[in-house]
């Protein structure tokens, strides 16, 4: 091919009232992926789950469902089948109306449990290896992501499916506990998408987006910079190790593309979706 034909930016489409804008929020204390190898471009699933599906880790998403989510159609994206179960058992327990669905269930009662989520009672729904993409249902308005992935398409395709419009729809929430916003970088930024290709040091030095969030207004910017975009100067840091909590935060427009300009991606990333 001698050149690539680009379609409307995510931005584009929210300006023009086709995608609800997206609130991200991201931690402090994300999933480890350290270690973890990758198959075809992606993180080995077996090995992704087991450092997943903790009780600490299921404890917190629940929390901060119940802060920031609560009353928002919820779709969850899991790492295994155990892992959506476990989330699932846990919602329940607290008195959610939830479900956890996967490929092995019949069509007939997929398509139920789809039916009962958009138009019914079930308030989230969590799902592993399913509903990434191909599932329009307008309503959802809280995404609840588990599952890290290597992929910028997938996790792309992920934010997409709290972005649809709907009545009375103004935003959608991200509560991004594998923390794939800080590695592929929010939803609606700028991107700038080529035929040629890079190489392997280029591409590994792009998806490392490293962020900082600021203690007073909570918005987020790279690394690199002394203040927030709100003006607020950034504490000089001991180089020690201090433990963190797991606290999400709102991450807001950051400076990104001034410092260090737009992400480049294959061509075959979009094939990939």
């Amino acid at each position: 091919f001698d050149e690539l034909i680009c379609g409307p930016s995510m931005e584009e489409l929210i300006h023009a009232g086709y995608l609800v804008p997206m609130r991200v929020f991201g931690c402090a204390a994300p999933i480890d992926t350290t270690g973890i190898e990758k198959i075809g471009g992606e993180f080995n699933q077996k090995q992704l789950a087991s450092a997943v599906n903790k009780p600490s880790l299921t404890g917190d998403a629940l929390d901060h469902w119940q802060k920031l989510g609560k009353g928002r159609k919820t779709l969850g994206f899991c790492v295994s089948i155990e892992h959506a179960d476990s989330m699932a058992a846990q919602f329940r327990e607290a008195g959610v109306k939830c479900e956890a669905v996967n490929g092995m269930w019949s069509e007939e009662a997929q398509e139920q449990v789809l039916y009962d989520f958009e138009h019914g009672p079930i308030e989230v729904l969590f799902s592993c290896q399913l509903y990434v993409d191909g599932l329009d249902i307008p309503p959802i308005a809280c995404i609840i992501n588990q599952a890290p992935t290597a992929s910028m398409t997938r996790y792309l395709q992920k934010c997409g499916r709290g972005m649809r419009t709907a009545n009375g729809k103004v935003d959608c929430i991200l509560l991004d506990h594998a923390n794939d916003s800080s590695s592929h970088g929010l939803p609606d930024e700028p991107r700038d998408w080529n035929i040629n290709g890079r190489d392997k040091r280029a591409k590994a030095a792009a998806t490392k987006i490293s962020i900082r969030i600021c203690p007073q207004c909570f918005a987020a910017c790279r690394s690199p910079a002394q203040v927030c975009p709100n003006g607020h100067p950034f504490p000089v840091e001991a180089r020690e190790v201090a433990q963190v909590d797991g606290e999400l935060v709102e991450i807001q427009r950051r400076q990104a593309r001034r410092e260090q300009g737009r992400l480049v991606h294959q061509v075959g990333e979009i094939g990939a979706g």
